[in-house]
């Protein structure tokens, strides 16, 4: 597993382009990983798309936790593009991002792809209407999450019944 958090007491990570490019370098250069959380790092849009590429080439990672990394839409667009190949991923928090109407999109279609998700965590997320939809009716044709947060996003109550 690997684990990066900025809010420890004892350790400081600083995010910058250069750095975060070299890390991701050797990240994607490994094909091994099975556990990677980035969560509590306010990476941003523009720095996340530098990761891209360990998402690409990762496809046995099963868990990928990037809670409140600040991460938009047009990420949230690619990274569910990059997990399109990945049929292990069992475990992906999502939580505190701005996914708007491109990510919830990208997220409904990765859900009616993927067979291996069990837990999605799109808590907080800044899903609209227009997406709470599209994710509920993802949802019905997907029967392997088990466990599933969507709360706190302006969702529709008949969306929310669905889900």
């Amino acid at each position: 597993m690997i684990k990066l958090q900025q809010k420890s007491p004892n350790f400081e990570f600083r995010y910058e382009s250069l750095g975060l490019e070299h890390l991701a370098i050797a990240l994607s250069e490994s094909q091994r990983i099975i556990e990677l959380d980035l969560s509590l790092n306010d990476i941003g849009s523009d720095n996340f798309s530098l990761l891209q590429r360990v998402f690409k080439s990762n496809v046995y990672m099963e868990l990928l936790n990037l809670a409140e990394c600040n991460i938009n839409g047009e990420q949230t667009t690619n990274l569910c593009t990059n997990l399109r190949t990945n049929h292990n991923i069992k475990y992906l928090y999502l939580r505190n991002n701005n996914l708007g109407k491109d990510g919830s999109e990208a997220m409904s279609n990765l859900i009616l792809d993927n067979n291996s998700m069990i837990e999605l965590d799109l808590y907080n997320c800044r899903i609209d209407e227009q997406g709470g939809g599209l994710i509920a009716n993802a949802l019905k044709d997907n029967f392997c999450i088990e466990k599933f947060s969507i709360g706190e996003n302006s969702i529709l109550a008949k969306d929310i019944e669905t889900i």
